[in-house]
């Protein structure tokens, strides 16, 4: 009498995605792609944040997500995987303090821009086209354009931007044309 076994000792691999920690700006369609030899594909538990979950279907709304698999094969290995990922469809808010668009004034500006978003990525501030550290003094008399532009790890991007004078240099007032006896001094 001979009998033929199989000793299957090894987990089941699963496969899932997206990427863990990615960041999107749009639908996202999650999926758990399990794999072993000996598989019980029935014994396939895939959830999202917690709730049950078909792999491949949409997921759109604005959130962080955990998602979870496990399965066995017919051993009685267990295997599980999960990942997070978030979908971002807001681009950050960019607030800008100390200035107003369209301003002229005679003193010292100081412009204070603040950018908000969970999963910023990269900010930029610019002063008439050159690099600008929040909260510096403008002080030399100019016209200035503040630019500010922020993106986060979606890939969503925001801007913003003043114009401001600063003129510390009163007009110049000259009357011409007048001639006669009647011209006081």
């Amino acid at each position: 009498l001979e009998r033929r076994f199989t000793l299957d000792v090894t987990r089941p691999v699963i496969v899932l995605s997206p990427a863990d920690g990615s960041h999107h700006r749009g639908e996202v369609r999650p999926e758990a792609s399990p794999s072993d030899l000996n598989l019980d594909a029935a014994s396939l538990v895939v959830t999202l944040n917690g709730e049950p979950f078909v792999s491949g279907s949409a997921v759109t709304a604005e959130d962080a997500y955990l998602l979870a698999a496990s399965v066995r094969d017919r051993a009685g290995n267990e295997g599980a995987a999960s990942v997070r990922f978030t979908i971002d469809l807001t681009a950050p808010a960019i607030d800008i303090q100390g200035v107003e668009d369209g301003e002229i004034t005679s003193r010292n500006v100081i412009p204070v821009v603040t950018f908000s978003d969970l999963h910023l990525a990269s900010s930029e501030i610019l002063l008439n086209g050159s690099p600008f550290s929040s909260g510096s003094v403008v002080s030399g008399e100019d016209d200035y354009r503040l630019e500010a532009q922020g993106s986060d790890r979606a890939g969503n991007t925001a801007t913003a931007d003043v114009r401001f004078a600063i003129d510390r240099t009163a007009p110049v007032v000259k009357i011409s044309g007048i001639a006669g006896p009647y011209v006081c001094s």
